[in-house]
């Protein structure tokens, strides 16, 4: 009987170089569909909770032109094809 050997998955979707968001998560699993299933749960875990970006805003900034809030949201949306590095851990 062969043992499995455990791999790190690092997905790499969207892209915040080009686009308005992206999202980087390294995974430990066994084979590519186990880490697909892991990262999806981790990200279901925040998908109806927008994650605040802090906003700096100048002292008494009642009225003043600038960013007042910002949030980021993630959907569990991950894919093979989004498995960027496929590593041995070491």
């Amino acid at each position: 009987m062969t043992d499995k050997k455990l791999k790190k998955y690092v997905f790499d979707a969207g892209n915040s170089n080009t686009g308005v968001a992206g999202v980087v998560i390294a995974v430990r699993a066994y084979n590519r569909k186990s880490a697909v299933r892991l990262a999806n749960d981790f990200l279901r875990k925040y998908q109806y909770k927008p994650l605040e970006i802090e906003v700096g805003k100048p002292d008494g900034s009642t009225g003043l032109v600038g960013v007042d809030w910002a949030l980021f949201c993630v959907g569990p949306n991950l894919r093979k094809r989004d498995i960027d590095e496929e590593r041995v851990p070491g």
